[in-house]
Order: structure tokens, then sequence, then C-alpha cells
């Protein structure tokens, strides 16, 4: 799952074992914070390691997801957490939402119905090297939209499950003009995707997109890992720093006292120190600000 339970959890227990730097040790509103190695990649369907989860809650959103504080669901793109239906007879579970109406990408462009939908399919489809995320959305068997109103959606589960909320809302919702720009995947639905998997897993327009999707640049390139989430991709050098930057006038500023909205320092600086005593030195020292695992 993009951003699993088990991923949520160890937010959490981040959280309690964080150790911050005392004093001052400068004036940019920055945060520094240490990690042991590089991550494996920054892209929201392929990535494994957990530490990526982390960066990547930092610029994408899903629907909606739980609040470490509360361990209660919140919304994030939803206006609402979503109303529930079941059918007991079709064994049908459905989630039906809208996409609040000042979400937006970094191109100005509303966050409709169709980009869940774009988004969703990513973590589904053959050929992408999406998994060990895959299993996870294999309960959704459609996503209904309304002609009358591009935000609202009725997402489809085909059986009962006791994490299907968490799980029709908890993976990040992407750009369309980003990662697909010539659109080759609206040429496959979800429906297509759950009953022709072998056959599309074999279409030359499936292998064309899964070719460029799972390069390096949709993995680490400025510019090619885009989301609605406050930060976006600074830089990667490898073995020393991932670095994501605040945005200017991002659109869920007015937000800030929703906890997933809360977005204060200008930079996040993930610091790479492989020794962890010398990361305890920088710590002290003030070159740190949070290291955990002490």
């Amino acid at each position: 799952m993009t951003l699993s339970l088990n991923k949520r959890i160890l937010v959490i227990a981040l959280a309690a074992l964080v150790l911050y730097g005392c004093g001052k040790r400068k004036e940019k509103n920055e945060v520094i914070i240490h990690e042991l190695s590089d991550t494996d990649m920054l892209n929201p369907t392929n990535y494994q390691s957990a530490d990526a989860g982390y960066y990547l809650q930092q610029i994408f959103q899903g629907l909606w997801t739980i609040n470490p504080l509360t361990l209660k669901l919140d919304p994030i793109l939803a206006t609402a957490l979503p109303t529930e239906e079941f059918d007991s007879t079709t064994n049908i579970l459905k989630y039906t939402c809208e996409i609040r109406p000042d979400a937006k990408w970094d191109n100005g462009d509303p966050i409709l119905a169709k980009d869940v939908i774009f988004s969703l399919k990513l973590f589904k489809a053959p050929v992408i090297n999406n998994e060990q995320n895959r299993p996870y959305y294999e309960l959704i068997s459609d996503i209904q939209t309304y002609p009358d109103n591009p935000r609202k959606l009725t997402i489809v589960c085909n059986k009962k499950y006791i994490l299907a909320k968490y799980t029709c809302g908890d993976f990040s919702v992407m750009p369309q003009y980003v990662y697909d720009p010539k659109h080759l995947m609206d040429s496959f639905s979800i429906n297509d995707i759950n009953t022709k998997f072998k056959e599309i897993e074999q279409n030359p327009t499936m292998k064309a997109f899964a070719t460029e999707y799972n390069s390096e640049k949709y993995q680490r390139d400025k510019g090619y890992i885009s989301g609605s989430g406050p930060y976006e991709f600074g830089e990667w050098v490898t073995g020393q720093r991932i670095v994501l930057v605040k945005k200017k006038n991002w659109w869920g500023e007015k937000y800030n006292n929703e906890y997933w909205f809360q977005a204060f320092p200008d930079k996040l600086v993930y610091q790479i120190i492989k020794d962890q005593t010398a990361a305890l030195t920088a710590l002290k020292g003030k070159r740190l600000d949070v290291m955990y695992g002490i």
C-alpha cells in the first residue's frame, strides 16, 4: 500500500523516538533530519523502502488517511470522509466522496475524479514495477464518476474488508500531465485491468507507458516527481541529502489547522550520515535538528 498501515505506525513510532537538537543553530526556517542511507526511489507506486514513504507523504496526498495523533481517519483531498454503502446481496461495498473544490495541481488545474482513476490504474496495472503495492488494491473493482460533478466519485469494492475504507482513500493521487503526458493509460479502464490483466500485460501501449514510467527520471529527477502536497522535490545528491522545498502559494495553506495540512518549515533536508556516532556528534553540534532511533 502506498502509505500502508505499517508505515503509518512507523511514522508514529518515529515521532515517539525523535531527539531534537537544542539551541539556536541558524535563522533559516528549515529542518535537517538525519538518515542513515539513501532511499530507493521517490515513485509513489514503485517504492519499497519505508523512508521513501515518509518523504512521499510530504509531496503527495490521498483522499483520506489515518491521523497519527487521534488514530482516526481524516479527509485530505476529500471534503469529508466518504459515505459507505454495502449491498449484502451482491457483496458490493461503495465509498462516495467529493474532492475539495479548491484542490489543485501545481499547474493550476483542479484535482478531479479522473485524476483519482488515473492514479489507481498505476497502482493496479501490470508491467509497472508496483508489485509490492498492487495486492492492496485488488478489492477495488471500479470508480464511478458523475458527469454533472467532476469532483464526485464512488469507489466500488468487490468485497467487504476490515481495512477497505482505509485502503480506498490512502493512496497517492498523481497528476497525469506529469506522469502520462501522452495519455497512454487512457486506453485502459480499471475494469480492463481487473478482467484482462494478462492481455494488457502484453499490450504494446501498456509496455511503452511502463518503460517510461519505470525509468529513473520518475524516481529521482526534478520535474518528474510532483503531487498536490505542501512540498516539492528539490534535489537528491546521492549519499548526501534529499531536499524538499515548501511550495509558494500552496492551495492547502488555509487548511493548516488540520493535521495533514500542517507544513511549517520552508525546507526539509534529509541529511545522510551513515555512521550513527558521527550523526549524534552532528546533532550535539547543532548541524542536525532531528535524529531518531537513538
